[in-house]
């Protein structure tokens, strides 16, 4: 690892709750000193344990701003081949394979749109993050970056061995899903893992 791994995660998503978890907690300690009503005193104590419960799984479950495993050991159980990160935005998902399979190779596609603007805010581009991850993790020799739309992909037939996608095809329609979908399965060679 070469340096820090930074996806672009929007502070109300990586620390919001954290907020909140706070301005509760101290309207819980007023309430309990002047003795609100019980009701309230639960209402406000439910909130802070889901606030605080959701960021502890935030960043000790999900580790939303780590490294993430791969979910399965058998997504390409032999470890080489030429994976394809549909969607791969800020590149969790690509970090993800290549660091568990240290024999493949991956495409990371994504269209690195205004949709980033609109979930990770202006500054450095997608596709500059995507290298910067990828070059932190060490594994940037064994990525190339293609903008491509998953709706309609420039690869050819068969040729991965293997595809992953992660956080991606909830920004389509539902016509749009089954484009990604159908395309995903073109470019794929018959029998290859999916994750």
């Amino acid at each position: 690892m070469g340096g820090h791994l930074d996806f672009g995660y929007p502070w109300w998503l990586s620390f919001g709750h954290l907020a909140v978890f706070g301005v509760v907690a101290a309207a819980l300690l007023a309430g309990y000193v002047r003795k609100w009503p019980r009701w309230l005193i639960v209402l406000i104590g439910a909130v802070a344990l889901w606030s605080g419960s959701v960021f502890l799984l935030i960043h000790f479950g999900v580790d939303i701003n780590g490294q993430a495993a791969l979910p399965t050991q058998s997504f390409l159980r032999s470890g080489t081949g030429r994976v394809l990160d549909v969607g791969a935005g800020t590149g969790r998902s690509s970090i993800m394979v290549l660091t568990a399979r240290p024999q493949a190779t991956l495409v990371a596609s994504d269209l690195f749109g205004e949709s980033f603007e609109h979930h990770f805010g202006r500054g450095e581009s997608p596709r500059e993050r995507l290298l910067r991850n990828l070059k932190a993790a060490g594994v940037d020799r064994r990525a190339s970056v293609e903008t491509a739309d998953m709706r309609k992909l420039p690869f050819e037939t068969a040729s991965f061995d293997a595809i992953v996608s992660s956080y991606a095809v909830d920004h389509l329609g539902r016509e749009g899903v089954g484009q990604a979908l159908s395309e995903a399965a073109r470019v794929v060679k018959p029998g290859a893992s999916s994750c």
